[in-house]
């Protein structure tokens, strides 16, 4: 592929950029692993493995934790997996006014950081506020 942003020839211009569609495949074009994407994809299926006899076993217990949330507890001779599903996004708003969303709805609860940009230089304190929203 030539740079110009097509797979058309170098007659073809446009950016000096290389045309790529896969930008969260886990090999690249040359089949040589993406860090971290293919290590956190391998991880997935190792644990998905390890739970699938209690995934598949029987249909899962739902106990309802608020408004906005339920546990899904699957349950197998080997053992119980609690699964906690967020049912609305959790969304931040900083100070300037700008909404992003950290967790979408209907998702397992997972860890996240994200970094946020504030509007002033040397700004030390970001007020953030927790909303939750049902999304259109």
């Amino acid at each position: 592929m030539y740079h110009g942003g097509t797979n058309f020839g170098i007659t073809a211009g446009g950016p000096f950029i290389a045309t790529s569609y896969d930008y969260d495949a886990p090999l690249d074009e040359y089949g040589l692993l993406i860090q971290p994407k293919w290590g956190h994809l391998k991880g997935l299926h190792r644990a998905i493995k390890l739970c699938e006899p209690a995934l598949v076993s029987s249909d899962p217990t739902v106990i309802r934790l608020g408004s906005s949330q339920e546990a899904h507890v699957f349950k197998s001779e080997s053992g119980v997996i609690p699964l906690d599903v967020a049912l609305l996004s959790l969304r931040i708003k900083t100070v300037g006014g700008v909404m992003t969303k950290l967790i979408p709805r209907n998702t397992v609860l997972t860890k996240k950081s994200q970094e946020v940009t504030t509007y002033q230089d040397q700004h030390s304190t970001v007020e953030l506020e927790f909303l939750k929203a049902k999304e259109p």
